[in-house]
């Protein structure tokens, strides 16, 4: 009788450890499944320039691992992308276009002598690539590394010449990014800029020239353009610009002895920004303006604002420096929708790239010469949670890329190899 009892037992046991086994496996398949949704891939998280991952409760800080290539690419000239299938595509120094899946080399796209991307690199739904090169060269490659199209984009800025400004220089293309069926490319020409904008194929569908630099792009779900012009003279007047999803300008904001950073981001049908203070060394303000151009919020801050990211609410988080913090040392600071400050927290790091925003945390990674990490921080209380050390990885190129998992990859800027930082299986299971 005990031993039938003992074997019912037994038997009753290894039901439950194979249901509890089939649970672990359907929700590991689950979350391996997470990231199959196919979607258009853009720097800084979309086209809007928010970086807010708010789909993860926390960033990944588990599992660091290194990829290095088994083919020389020189480091990495531009962010890396991480495509829909998982790949991962590098711009080298040596003009090298090399897609990867962990230490596996796909493919490689040489580009001519003298030639390379140092801009951002971006995908459409079937993992076709797009960039522009140093020399103006926009060019569209399939996902197997196959040239698609290729033309010469300065050919098409001819169109600078008719605003007759002299001393006008060859065109730096300072952004691209990618929405529904088209890319938009900035340019300058050191006293005049011009936004583009070309469909899938390689079709010209519209460009606008202005005598400011064009330095950084964002878009709104309309298809309206957001950019950010510098003028060229020492206290001129920078200006926000938005430009119609036709090609129109649909209005300029002054910035009065200003000089606006990076791009805009476009977040709660507010655009947000920051500009450096002409004349204050070490001052910047803080813009939150709607997207029909009426201003919301203006906040001076008393350091030089870099790397702004802004979070589904509203919420900004950014990032500071001044000569008196130190060149390794960041401020990093959080403000609620209303524009109020929230907390600060100084780092003795140099973190030089917008925060990653989760539902709980934000993260940013640096180095301080000696060693490389990535920290941290709770969002509502500005407390630093962990930092995952780095210290052995190759030197960085600060751009991180998370894909559609919420994994984090960083390439490297001198060595031919990668950083991907993940979560464990169990990790994932409850976050």
């Amino acid at each position: 009788m005990k031993t039938t009892k003992n074997k019912f037992k037994t038997r009753t046991r290894l039901n439950k450890l194979k249901q509890h086994s089939l649970f672990l496996i359907l929700a590991m398949l689950s979350i391996s499944c997470g990231g199959d949704e196919v979607k258009l891939l853009n720097f800084a998280g979309s086209a809007t320039k928010d970086n807010s991952y708010e789909h993860l409760n926390v960033l990944p800080n588990q599992l660091y691992t290194v990829y290095k290539a088994k083919e020389e690419f020189g480091g990495s000239t531009a962010p890396l992308l991480v495509l829909n299938s998982g790949k991962v595509i590098i711009a080298g120094n040596n003009g090298k276009i090399v897609c990867m899946l962990g230490d596996a080399s796909y493919w490689t796209y040489q580009l001519p002598s003298n030639e390379y991307v140092y801009n951002t690199i971006v995908a459409d739904g079937n993992d076709n690539i797009y960039f522009i090169t140093y020399g103006g060269q926009l060019i569209s490659l399939d996902n197997n590394g196959k040239e698609r199209w290729k033309l010469n984009h300065n050919d098409n800025e001819k169109i600078v010449n008719k605003l007759n400004i002299q001393g006008l220089q060859e065109p730096l293309y300072n952004d691209l990014i990618i929405e529904e069926n088209k890319i938009t490319i900035a340019s300058s020409h050191s006293r005049a800029g011009v936004v583009s904008q070309y469909d899938f194929t390689g079709k010209l569908i519209w460009q606008y020239a202005t005598s400011l630099s064009i330095i950084g792009l964002a878009s709104d779900e309309k298809g309206n353009i957001y950019a950010n012009g510098n003028d060229y003279r020492t206290k001129g007047c920078d200006s926000l610009i938005c430009i119609t999803s036709s090609g129109k300008l649909n209005y300029s904001i002054p910035f009065i002895n200003q000089t606006l950073v990076k791009y805009p981001v476009i977040s709660q049908e507010k655009v947000f920004l920051s500009t450096l203070i002409a004349g204050d060394e070490g001052l910047s303000k803080l813009y939150s303006i709607s997207l029909d151009g009426k201003q919301i919020y203006e906040k001076e801050i008393a350091y030089v604002v870099r790397n702004l990211s802004v979070a589904k609410d509203g919420s900004c988080y950014f990032t500071c420096f001044n000569s008196g913090l130190g060149s390794t040392k960041t401020g990093i600071f959080a403000f609620n929708p209303k524009g109020e400050k929230v907390w600060q927290l100084f780092i003795e790091y140099s973190l030089p790239h917008a925060p990653l925003i989760s539902q709980e945390e934000i993260a940013l990674a640096g180095t301080n010469q000696n060693s490389m990490g990535i920290y941290y921080i709770d969002r509502i209380t500005g407390k630093l949670l962990r930092v995952q050390d780095i210290g052995t990885a190759d030197p960085l190129n600060y751009k991180p890329y998370l894909n559609n998992e919420g994994c984090i990859f960083i390439a490297s800027s001198n060595q031919s190899s990668y950083l991907k930082v993940d979560n464990t299986l169990i990790d994932k299971l409850f976050h």
